[in-house]
């Protein structure tokens, strides 16, 4: 595992998207489409933004929401 520093939460934001943005063309590449699960909330928006301006085929990408919270199983 690599561990990245970055000087801003910007920064960050934007390595993210970059990220993203290259494992789904690879994958459309490789297999015609692409899926993203990707969390929500305020922590990830500024990367999703920037994941939007991204060069993605998005007719080809299928996004699954999720949830990383804990829930009990009987909930």
């Amino acid at each position: 595992m690599t561990v990245r520093d970055f000087e801003t939460r910007d920064l960050m934001m934007e390595a993210a998207a970059a990220r993203i943005a290259e494992a789904l063309n690879h994958a459309i590449f490789e297999r015609g489409c692409a899926v993203a699960a990707l969390s929500g909330g305020t922590t990830p928006a500024p990367a999703y933004a920037l994941l939007a301006a991204k060069p993605v085929d998005w007719r080809h990408v299928t996004f699954i929401l999720v949830d990383e919270r804990f829930v009990p199983t009987t909930d």
